[in-house]
């Protein structure tokens, strides 16, 4: 009886098994190759103002909706829509646009945050980006953004 309790335990649930299927699947749906993901680029803009703000704590930010929280020494940087941040008087910096790359971008792949970068600032856009799991994000000056997203579209529609 102790050894079947054992092999149960140690047996994977069916949630489990699909988990480690699906984890492997994103890992290889990635795209690695800069040409690729530059023709794959798929630039969208996202409608929503927001801005960067700088808390003590990351439970500050309860309330604000952040898209993105990061810790640092000095404190815990938010990326929040303005709408929210301006209602609850919370001070934000660099009001912008996000642009997201819908390209499935790996982790680990070399050269397109640097390509897209220098892009940008040969056109003068600040660009803020941030890489999450799947996308690459851009925060750009919310009166560039649209230009911003011509660009990128040109970039792409160029490989």
């Amino acid at each position: 009886m102790g050894r079947s309790r054992m092999l149960r335990r140690r047996r994977k649930s069916k949630a489990d098994a699909l988990a480690d299927v699906s984890k492997e699947e994103t890992r290889q749906s990635a795209e690695q190759e800069l040409t690729s993901l530059l023709k794959n680029l798929s630039p969208e803009l996202d409608p929503v103002t927001y801005g960067f703000a700088t808390l003590p704590k990351a439970d500050e930010f309860i309330g604000l909706f952040p898209i993105m929280l990061f810790n640092e020494a000095e404190g815990v940087t938010g990326v929040v829509p303005y709408e929210k941040a301006d209602a609850a008087d919370i001070a934000l910096n660099f009001p912008c646009k996000r642009i997201i790359l819908q390209v499935n971008s790996s982790l680990d792949a070399v050269g397109l945050v640097a390509k897209v970068s220098a892009i940008l600032a040969e056109n003068d856009i600040p660009a803020n980006v941030v890489s999450a799991f799947h996308h690459d994000h851009i925060f750009v000056p919310e009166g560039r953004a649209d230009f911003a997203l011509e660009i990128l579209k040109a970039l792409s529609a160029a490989e």
